[in-house]
């Protein structure tokens, strides 16, 4: 019987902590069956995984195997103080991660939308998505199957004031724009926001125009966008750091629908690009 999607994508990661990232692309396929990709665009593989708060191996030991220097000094200055934690895995995964992923069977999330919710079981959930040069995608951090009724967050800004603001019926997204380069590598920028309040009408500017939505306000941070560069098979991991309670990034990556008190890690890799070509796309003949 086959597997079903989810759990190709954690089995992939698993392969990649043991094998390293050259034989995975030696392979020549993706863990997940892919659309033909429309032109300048690229697929990003998303894993959401969860572990209990305050852990010491996945706060300490696992970060000393993911490189945060990849990230600009400002930029994880100013995602520490609103309590995320970023950096960089370049194919084999750190032993701490490989183990994680490979503690719970994965399943698929429903739905358009890249919804992530963990309140419930399973520990990992994961898809592949196509993105187009430019286009935003929404990924839904928290709040998607049951929006926090009440959300308090505390924010540094880019002057270092802290302010503080409570939301009603609130959401935490990553709006994700991805952007190929020449050399097959793609950069990568997400802007954090939380989504409020019930669905309106919105107007949204464009270049040289308006265009008219239905749903929830939204603050944008920009003064948090986090650019990077990634190469094929390279890993964006994203959490928070534990003891920054009720900073945006604790928000974020934190969850307690019952029970005690979860952590998560948001994986980002760059599964395929159009100058991928180790990465046949689906129906094409191999060599």
């Amino acid at each position: 019987m086959p597997r079903p999607p989810a759990q190709a994508t954690i089995l992939w990661f698993c392969a990649l902590a043991a094998l390293g990232c050259a034989k995975v692309h030696t392979a020549g396929k993706l863990p997940l069956a892919m659309a033909q990709m429309s032109p300048n665009s690229v697929g990003l593989e998303l894993v959401f995984t969860r572990f209990a708060f305050g852990d010491d191996q996945l706060n300490g030991a696992l970060w000393a195997e993911i490189d945060e220097q990849q990230i600009p000094v400002e930029t994880r200055r100013r995602l520490a103080d609103n309590g995320f934690r970023v950096g960089l895995v370049g194919g084999r995964l750190p032993a701490s991660l490989e183990r994680l992923l490979k503690s719970s069977q994965p399943e698929q999330p429903a739905g358009e939308l890249l919804n992530f919710e963990l309140a419930n079981e399973p520990l990992i959930r994961g898809r592949i998505v196509q993105s187009p040069a430019g286009v935003p995608k929404r990924i839904i951090v928290s709040g998607e199957q049951r929006q926090h009724e009440q959300l308090a967050v505390l924010f540094r800004d880019a002057g270092g004031a802290v302010t503080g603001r409570t939301y009603a019926l609130a959401r935490g997204v990553l709006v994700a724009k991805t952007h190929p380069q020449s050399d097959g590598r793609v950069r990568l920028e997400l802007i954090p926001e939380v989504e409020h309040g019930a669905p309106q009408r919105r107007f949204i500017p464009r270049d040289g125009y308006t265009r008219f939505e239905f749903g929830p306000a939204a603050d944008v941070f920009d003064h948090l966008r986090l650019e990077t560069t990634l190469a094929p098979g390279q890993t964006l991991v994203l959490g928070t750091l534990p003891d920054r309670p009720a900073t945006l990034g604790y928000q974020y990556f934190t969850e307690q629908e019952s029970g005690p008190l979860k952590q998560k890690l948001l994986l980002i890799r760059l599964a395929r690009t159009q100058h991928d070509e180790l990465t046949p796309v689906p129906g094409t003949p191999e060599p």
